[in-house]
């Protein structure tokens, strides 16, 4: 049984996350969308990224997880179409789950707001089942200067880490073969700009440029 975990921040248009999201959950999955996999979903992408884990996933589950009992009314509300889908509430730091169950845990743009991230990818190491994977994808990252600004026009507290300092935390709880990547951003640049997140379009193509860090590692033994 296989399963993954996926974290989204309240500040990116769901669409945008969602499409993160599938495109790591893709990868960890590799592609095989026949699978029967429990999967735990943690974040504010409910409506998009949920249902489609679901599609990916149809013979098994996906626990959705968020810190906000609204959210969680929201998710049900938003998910009745789907038998598969669980929701709970809970933080990173603590996971309310047994150990050992899931085989995939996936954040998607939400690990940086982690009030605690050595706790939390310990917590995750803890109810990832052996030769499972954990996948953290991240735009805020200390290697992009072109994201730096971000921590002044969040509305919560964050956490600028480097890839090596991410890396590190995973091999701290346990993780193997863990590797960091770049996740470039090929898409057409817009000649004006006119969003909040960015200067102008020259730095927007510059931050996409510099890509966005992933992390995965493996938690080594067989399930």
């Amino acid at each position: 049984m296989r399963c993954g975990l996926a974290f989204a921040p309240v500040q990116l248009p769901a669409g945008e996350v969602a499409e993160l999201f599938v495109k790591v959950a893709g990868e960890a999955l590799g592609l095989a969308v026949q699978l029967s996999a429990p999967f735990l979903l943690a974040g504010l992408v409910w409506q998009v990224a949920m249902g489609l884990l679901a599609k990916l996933v149809p013979q098994g589950r996906v626990v959705g997880m968020d810190v906000s009992d609204e959210m969680i009314r929201r998710a049900r509300c938003a998910s009745v179409d789907f038998e598969n889908l669980i929701f709970v509430t809970g933080e990173v730091e603590e996971i309310p789950w047994e150990p050992n169950f899931f085989s995939h845990v996936i954040s998607v743009e939400s690990a940086y707001y982690w009030p605690d991230s050595v706790a939390g990818i310990r917590e995750i190491f803890r109810v990832l089942k052996p030769g499972g994977s954990a996948w953290i994808l991240i735009n805020y990252y200390r290697d992009n200067p072109h994201a730096h600004q971000w921590g002044g026009l969040l509305a919560v507290e964050t956490h600028l880490l480097s890839a090596a300092e991410w890396s590190e935390r995973f091999r701290a709880a346990g993780f193997g073969n863990v590797q960091p990547e770049r996740v470039r951003d090929h898409s057409r640049t817009p000649e004006v700009y006119t969003g909040r997140w960015f200067r102008d379009a020259a730095e927007l193509r510059a931050f996409k440029a510099e890509g966005a860090l992933l992390v995965h590692g493996a938690k080594e033994g067989k399930a």
